[in-house]
């Protein structure tokens, strides 16, 4: 399986799942590579967010006993940074609202 492609995103998860089952070595092999072709074509400010994210997932899948407990482990992961980012995008529409009552004050 040629596990680094030219496009990381074209997956066929077909052949991963039949690595996985036939052999889980060359599996998480080409796992890592593939995660790591990934971070290294982010921009360089991004790549300790994007390692320590990927050992959150690393543990949160190795705690968790089993793919169906380990999805549900990382769907909650996944919905508390959504809670964050809506939190954090409404403290900059309050603050842009601030701002524009300033300025049309003003006139």
């Amino acid at each position: 399986m040629d596990a680094v492609r030219s496009d990381p995103y074209d997956i066929d998860f077909e052949s991963w799942r039949k690595l996985a089952k036939e052999d889980s070595t060359a599996f998480f092999a080409a796992r890592a590579a593939l995660i790591e072709q990934f971070i290294a074509e982010a921009p360089v400010h991004l790549h300790q967010r994007l390692r320590r994210l990927q050992e959150s997932v690393d543990h949160s899948r190795a705690e968790a006993g089993s793919p169906a407990r380990a999805a549900a482990m990382l769907m909650v992961m996944m919905g508390e940074q959504l809670e964050l980012m809506s939190a954090q995008l409404q403290a900059v529409r309050d603050q842009a609202e601030l701002v524009w009552r300033d300025e049309n004050d003003s006139l």
